[in-house]
């Protein structure tokens, strides 16, 4: 995600369909210019962070292969060479999403409506990364498989094989 700023006056979507309720419950509850200024802010960063989002995921392109780290141990499988350029715009997005959880994860709702959207967003966000992890799971399988089949036919082609029976 990049730390440009959004564009104004961009619709996260979260915001009821009746535009005569305030924004947030709690601007009623106090007339201090303070609180009022937190509760736009805390909005204007929970939208900040969905649009940011939303965007990457719109303009990522899945990449047609990955490089992995064969897995070592007792681990459960391989992981994502963060160092491979094929790997690169692939782990920037994962990066991207990871770090956008963490903001939202880390964000105190003002009210319950904050609270809702809050929690959608976090939902996309999980949404997204689930979309991310499936896909690089599918392309391992897809490379085992690969490898698996080329160790067939070399032990087909180098003598493993027994004409004879």
């Amino acid at each position: 995600c990049d730390e440009r700023e959004s564009p104004t006056g961009s619709s996260v979507g979260y915001h009821s369909s009746n535009s005569s309720e305030s924004d947030d419950d709690s601007v009623h509850e106090s007339n201090s210019n303070t609180s009022f200024n937190g509760v736009v802010e805390a909005w204007n960063k929970l939208d900040d962070i969905v649009i940011r989002v939303r965007t990457r995921s719109e303009t990522f392109v899945y990449p047609p292969k990955l490089d992995f780290i064969p897995a070592r141990g007792n681990d459960n499988g391989p992981l994502i060479n963060q160092q491979s350029l094929r790997n690169r715009a692939f782990v920037g997005y994962w990066n991207c999403l990871y770090r956008s959880l963490d903001e939202l994860n880390g964000m105190e709702p003002l009210s319950e409506r904050m609270s809702v959207a809050l929690g959608r967003a976090i939902e996309e966000v999980n949404g997204e990364l689930d979309k991310l992890e499936d896909f690089a799971a599918a392309l391992w399988e897809k490379e085992c498989r690969t490898v698996e089949r080329m160790r067939f036919w070399s032990n087909v082609f180098s003598g493993g094989y027994d004409d004879d029976a």
